[in-house]
């Protein structure tokens, strides 16, 4: 009994190729909500764990790409490692950029470390004022969190590295357990 779930393979030039579903034709409806919105909008595909939600969207991902689209594949599961969801679409984001994007890129960054900056604070005073009385330790807290802007800049440079090392790790672990299966084959008697 094999028990693993094998990904359908998606084919470059023809990303649809081994769907059995006939789901082309909803990739080529989203695509055309795509182009009516070039300032960009936000989509959700929502269905039951296990309908191919993950498969239809790497499928059609490709078949943006081939009509040279830039994409961004963001799994949140895939992403959980790290505690701000921010940091982790920064450092994806971070992937579609070129010499030529990079300063557009920098000051987005820029942007998004000064959100986390203005927005932590707010937080650490409202936490303070509840629980702390002191004025002093609730002024302190404060400041320390203003030094959240270049904290978060490192996180979203070190975001990368992090999701390499995971991705090593499973690579490894597979090929680790695919070599004890040599040694230990399915029909054994116990």
């Amino acid at each position: 009994m094999n028990i693993k779930h094998y990904e359908i393979e998606i084919e470059q030039d023809k990303p649809f190729a081994n769907c059995k579903l006939d789901r082309q034709k909803y990739s080529k409806v989203l695509t055309n909500i795509i182009n009516s919105y070039p300032y960009g909008f936000v989509l959700a595909l929502n269905n039951k764990w296990g309908t191919g939600k993950t498969t239809f969207v790497k499928m059609w991902e490709q078949d943006l790409r081939n009509d040279e689209f830039q994409t961004v594949y963001f799994n949140a599961w895939e992403n959980d490692f790290e505690n701000n969801p921010l940091t982790a679409l920064m450092g994806e984001l971070k992937t579609l950029t070129t010499k030529a994007t990079e300063p557009e890129f920098k000051k987005t960054l820029k942007k998004a470390s000064a959100l986390t900056k203005n927005i932590a604070p707010i937080i650490a005073k409202a936490i303070a004022d509840r629980y702390i009385d002191t004025e002093g330790i609730k002024e302190a807290i404060i400041g320390v969190t203003k030094g959240l802007t270049d904290v978060f800049e490192n996180e979203v440079q070190e975001y990368e590295k992090k999701k390499k090392s995971i991705s090593d790790f499973r690579q490894s672990l597979a090929e680790f357990i695919a070599s004890t299966n040599v040694s230990f084959p399915y029909n054994r008697t116990v």
